[in-house]
């Protein structure tokens, strides 16, 4: 509804891509209550699995979770939430993303057994795509302050995240790191142009392995 009173949820869309072209945008048949935010999606390289995060702000506090939700034709199931596993009760957990081949969740959490603030998370997957066990990326990628929003560029084996706990540019800045699951190398800033003195969250890349962007 419009007016100054509209209520601004946050929805899940979708379009086909032909050669890079997009096609008509769509809302994902993904069931949604009304006051629930939704985004921050990754599919499992079968396309029949899907983690969102959910969220509410309540009090001008978020409190945000990581949810599956199984594909049936062209309808998707009602998102159900991850268990204590990687939801810990009392703390958030969000911006989920499959690693390719599909054996790894990556996410960002602020809850306890990490280094302070959100930090970066793994879960293993089954073949099922369901968690089995889960730790925390290490004290090389994460800091006393807040990683979020995991990205795994597989040409160039980067990870791919924004944090505002090391020297940048200003607020949250992209910083890369090569290596796999349980191996990272020292972060590194992206510097300018891709970093601003804004805010600089969320990378999807189509570069190949010598260029991550």
């Amino acid at each position: 509804t419009g007016g100054k009173k509209q209520s601004h949820i946050n929805r899940v869309y979708a379009t086909p891509v032909t050669d890079g072209v997009t096609g008509d945008i769509k809302p994902l048949p993904l069931p949604q209550a009304s006051s629930m935010h939704q985004g921050v999606v990754s599919l499992t390289p079968d396309g029949n699995t899907l983690f969102l995060t959910r969220w509410m702000i309540t009090g001008g506090k978020k409190v945000s979770g990581i949810y599956s939700s199984r594909k049936t034709g062209d309808s998707w199931s009602e998102p159900v939430l991850l268990d204590s596993l990687i939801n810990a009760a009392g703390f958030s957990t969000q911006q989920p993303f499959v690693m390719p081949g599909g054996k790894y969740l990556l996410y960002a959490s602020d809850k306890s057994g990490g280094y302070g603030g959100f930090d970066l998370w793994y879960a293993e997957l089954d073949e099922n795509g369901k968690p089995v066990r889960t730790a925390n990326l290490g004290d090389v990628v994460n800091t006393v302050y807040d990683e979020q929003a995991p990205y795994y560029h597989a040409p160039s084996s980067t990870l791919v995240f924004s944090g505002n706990g090391r020297v940048g540019m200003g607020g949250y800045d992209f910083f890369y790191s090569k290596g796999s699951i349980d191996s990272w190398s020292s972060p590194v800033n992206f510097g300018y142009p891709v970093n601003s003195v804004k805010d600089d969250i969320y990378l999807v890349s189509k570069g190949g392995a010598k260029n991550v962007l």
